[in-house]
């Protein structure tokens, strides 16, 4: 199940999803009428929480609110928001990352989030309200990769909490402060650069057991790294009872087999020794007739010599005949016909662009039953904000795209494209078969290539084949 249908199966009363690109000023309310706005958005299409999706970055200069909620008090209510933070000492005090009530004086009214994470791994949330500083609870955040928090609100008989997937806390019933006004807005904003990938909220008080139905979906898929860099840290330890059991079977069986191989050696040696004659047998028969050839060939050579020179000079003039040229991409080059035929320069593969040049979206190609030799993924464009590693500078820590191979809707491989050139060849799970001395791979039907680009990410596949 996706996140996006783990929440809906809660029935959300307000429901985003943060799927939006650079540029889009708009996150729609999936559910409710309330959209977030903001007027400038140089954060979107950050890689998200599932493949295929995307999420929002947020910077100071992003303010996303939404219509006043028009409420004048508090009612019965559950917040969810799975959030991606900088760890290991991103965030080493606490920052602002939404809240409800008033943007422009957010102490006056309503209750904020903030997070932290310090130099030592530890990451905290907070929910806030402006009635009294007591009334602050904090909860532990794993902060490696995707997280969720969740807080509820129940005003009668009061009581609210914060919590995230990894900690739930008991109620605390310290007042919450002032009721809200009907202009007060939900609001996001963080001068760190968090990551917002879904919100929601609810009008019921949700427990663990349903919001486990959607923080189960937070797997560690392998195939991108989560964007705010997880660190590997601790130990664990190794049940290796299945591997002991394992090996107490094989002993079991091995004192069974043992005897029974035991009473089959004498056999094997009878079996051996006549082997042993019937091979001594082959031998005095091929020096017979090694010796019986040796005399033929001695009788026979010193007549057969001047043939043999004749027919030498005659292949030689042939092979001076048949010679023949073949072009390169580093020119022209003398050869044999027969060589032609058993030498193709690889320069004269065949280049197919299946998008006619750079795309910025999703690539998906069936290749059909043909020749296709290998492939090329060209990185053109990336956010100029990512950075290069390695002593050569050209390896993206994050994935610029993301390869797939299928082959009847099954995948077969798939690659993580670190670098702005990655060439693959011989294609996978292909028929290898020869054209001109060139190992082809056939595809075969139903074999499909697709292009996953990151968020900001633009390049195209070359795709090489043998010209006919």
């Amino acid at each position: 199940m996706s996140i996006h249908d783990a929440i809906m199966a809660l029935s959300p009363l307000h429901y985003w999803t943060f799927g939006t690109a650079a540029g889009d000023l708009t996150a729609p309310d999936l559910v409710g009428t309330l959209n977030f706005t903001s007027a400038v958005n140089d954060g979107g299409g950050i890689t998200g929480p599932e493949m295929g999706t995307t999420a929002q970055r947020l910077f100071s200069d992003q303010v996303w609110t939404t219509p006043g909620l028009g409420v004048t008090a508090y009612t019965t209510q559950t917040w969810l928001v799975l959030l991606s933070a900088p760890n290991i000492g991103g965030v080493p005090s606490y920052v602002d990352l939404m809240g409800f009530g008033d943007v422009s004086n957010r102490t006056a009214r309503g209750w904020r989030l903030h997070t932290l994470s310090n130099s030592n791994g530890v990451g905290s949330s907070q929910l806030i309200w402006p009635s009294a500083a007591v009334s602050t609870q904090s909860t532990p955040g794993p902060y490696n990769g995707w997280h969720l928090l969740w807080w509820t609100i129940n005003p009668s008989p009061l009581g609210w909490a914060l919590n995230s997937e990894t900690n739930t806390n008991s109620l605390n019933t310290v007042t919450i402060g002032a009721n809200p006004l009907t202009t007060d807005q939900v609001w996001i904003q963080s001068s760190a650069a968090m990551v917002i990938a879904h919100l929601a909220a609810f009008n019921v008080v949700l427990n663990a057991t349903q919001v486990a139905t959607i923080g189960s979906q937070l797997v560690n898929w392998p195939t991108q790294i989560p964007i705010n860099m997880p660190q590997t840290t601790g130990t664990a330890t190794v049940d290796l009872t299945p591997v002991l059991t394992d090996t107490a079977h094989i002993l079991s069986n091995q004192a069974v087999v043992d005897p029974i191989i035991q009473t089959q050696i004498p056999a094997i040696n009878t079996t051996t020794t006549n082997i042993q004659t019937t091979t001594n047998t082959i031998n005095t028969t091929t020096q017979s007739t090694h010796t019986d050839t040796q005399n033929i060939v001695n009788t026979l050579f010193p007549q057969l010599e001047t043939p043999i020179n004749y027919i030498a000079q005659t292949v030689g003039d042939i092979l001076n005949g048949i010679t023949t040229t073949v072009t390169t991409a580093a020119g022209t080059v003398s050869a044999k016909i027969g060589e032609f035929f058993t030498q193709h320069s690889k320069d004269q593969l065949g280049v197919f662009n299946p998008t006619s040049g750079p795309t910025c979206t999703h690539i998906h190609w069936v290749a059909g039953a043909a020749a296709y030799w290998g492939l090329t993924v060209e990185i053109t464009s990336y956010p100029t904000e990512w950075t290069f590693t390695t002593p050569a500078g050209d390896w993206s820590i994050r994935d610029l795209a993301v390869l797939v191979i299928s082959i009847g809707g099954d995948q077969v491989v798939r690659y993580g494209v670190h670098t702005t050139s990655y060439s693959l060849s011989p294609l996978p799970e292909t028929f290898p078969f020869e054209i001109a001395g060139v190992g082809v791979p056939v595809t075969p039907p139903g074999y499909t290539i697709d292009v996953y680009w990151a968020g900001g990410v633009c390049g195209q596949l070359l795709l090489y084949y043998v010209p006919v």
